[in-house]
């Protein structure tokens, strides 16, 4: 089989993919999903994911804030916690083929999508920084002369690796407005899509019981969505391609989603966001 995931950003909205990914798990063994794009938070989630090591990534959201108040997501981005899980999830070798990380280059208005399946630890370590690190929030991440950061400003739910491969499915996390049409109907027609769009919390403030709410609605809704998919196996590539059309038929407001104009639209905005602050480039 050649199964594809792709995980978005969402800040801490990405505690929704851990329990996604949980629910994933049980049907789909990390080792089988062979191709994989992720962005920002979503990246550290897929690493985890594909390395077994979904524990890891539970231990940045539920060590972060040891009181009831709230806090800002910068504080996980500004925080030794992030420094450690990146630490650790570098540690160990992930199970898939390929999997792709979206980075800009503010210098050049240029993105570009970075295989790190196959990073050496100390190389990795400064692309999983590089993958969290928000213009405006982080200083960028050196690599190989360039400065970078986080791509999902530009591309947050990065389809567009994937369509080179033949896949036979793959499965879409991701946090938006919008039911998407990715990219052609026949691309579309293989997206097992789960979006927390309407019931996801704030992706800038949280705190501990919020994370352990999302975590188990990440869960729920992944599984309800799995079982619905898969009722025939995972391999039934037949059954699969009926489901999802069922599931998309069911989604009303369809919005298309073509990664180019995409890219153009959210440079523009990135550019006026950041005309009168002070960045690194």
């Amino acid at each position: 089989m050649n199964i594809g995931l792709v995980l978005s950003g969402g800040m801490s909205k990405g505690a929704y993919q851990l329990g996604a990914l949980r629910a994933i798990r049980e049907y789909i063994d990390p080792k089988d999903v062979r191709f994989i794009s992720a962005a920002s938070i979503g990246a550290l989630n897929a690493y985890a994911y594909s390395s077994d090591n979904l524990d890891v990534g539970s231990f940045m959201w539920h060590s972060i804030n040891l009181t009831h108040s709230r806090v800002l997501v910068t504080t996980i981005l500004r925080s030794e916690f992030l420094t450690e899980v990146i630490r650790r999830l570098s540690k160990k070798e992930v199970q898939c083929e390929k999997m792709y990380v979206p980075y800009i280059n503010l210098k050049t208005r240029s993105i570009f999508y970075t295989d790190i399946a196959e990073k050496e630890e100390e190389e990795l370590k400064e692309h999983l920084a590089a993958a969290v690190a928000m213009p405006g929030i982080n200083h960028p991440v050196l690599i190989n002369e360039l400065n970078l950061y986080d791509g999902a400003t530009v591309d947050n739910i990065p389809v567009y690796p994937l369509m080179q491969y033949n896949l036979d499915y793959i499965i879409c996390i991701h946090f938006d407005d919008y039911n998407y049409t990715f990219e052609s109907r026949y691309f579309d027609n293989k997206i097992v899509k789960i979006n927390f769009t309407g019931d996801s919390k704030h992706s800038i403030w949280f705190n501990r019981s919020d994370v352990k709410d999302m975590e188990i609605q990440g869960y729920k809704k992944a599984k309800a969505i799995m079982d619905f998919v898969f009722a025939d196996g995972p391999e039934n590539t037949e059954a699969i391609y009926s489901k999802i059309e069922a599931l998309n038929a069911m989604n009303s407001h369809k919005v298309r989603r073509t990664t180019a104009d995409i890219i153009n639209d959210n440079y523009d905005k990135l550019k006026k966001r950041l005309a009168k602050r002070q960045i690194v480039e």
